[in-house]
């Protein structure tokens, strides 16, 4: 198995977010991604392995729903940017491998 793909089959979210990297002409990219049945200790764990990347930041985004409900984050999701010559493949793999756990993540937004 390829680093950064789980099942030979990378999300679509993932893809798109390579694709942006990938065009970004050497600019940095900043997108919102949420994954609506993660706890809050696993974005920690992510947000810890993606601040250990060159070139990549990472904010845990509060959560903005009304409603409490048992089985939904704790956390709005995580804000994501990676700067031009930045380890950017290694954090979609990062985030790729949780995938298969909690399953897709969604695109929530982007900055910039």
């Amino acid at each position: 198995m390829r680093l950064g793909q789980q099942g030979g089959q990378m999300t679509d979210e993932l893809v798109a977010l390579r694709w942006a990297l990938e065009r970004s002409e050497g600019g940095a990219i900043a997108w919102e991604l949420a994954c609506e049945r993660m706890p809050l200790a696993v974005y920690r764990e992510i947000a810890a392995h993606l601040g250990l990347l060159s070139g990549v930041t990472v904010e845990l985004l509060p959560q903005t729903s009304r409603e409490f409900d048992y089985l939904q984050s704790q956390v709005g999701g995580l804000r994501l940017t990676i700067a031009a010559g930045g380890e950017g493949d290694r954090a979609i793999a990062i985030l790729d491998h949780y995938v298969a756990r909690f399953g897709p993540w969604r695109r929530i937004g982007s900055v910039g």
